[in-house]
């Protein structure tokens, strides 16, 4: 067991059958599915932007209609998950 804080969590992938989470100073693999993971995260914080990838909102630099950025790491935003991504970005 290895306790996080919350506000360091920068994002989340899916690795098959394990996740790794990548915080502000370290990175964490567990064996858990990324649903569940989701499920336990707060909606206002974490968007799900991929099938593999779950991020925290306050770390994203910029965005563009295919891919956000976060820490110089740039990630893909899937067809699937564009829609709910731009709904909530407006938002805020």
């Amino acid at each position: 067991m290895v306790k996080l804080n919350i506000t360091d969590i920068i994002l989340i992938e899916s690795l098959s059958d394990y996740v790794k989470i990548r915080t502000t100073t370290k990175t964490i693999v567990t064996r858990e599915t990324i649903s569940n993971i989701e499920s336990k995260l707060s909606k206002k914080n974490f968007i799900r932007i991929h099938r593999s990838f779950i991020v925290a909102i306050p770390f994203i630099s910029s965005y563009t209609s295919e891919y956000v950025e976060i820490k110089k790491e740039t990630i893909n935003i899937s067809r699937t998950y564009r829609d709910s991504f731009f709904k909530i970005m407006e938002r805020r």
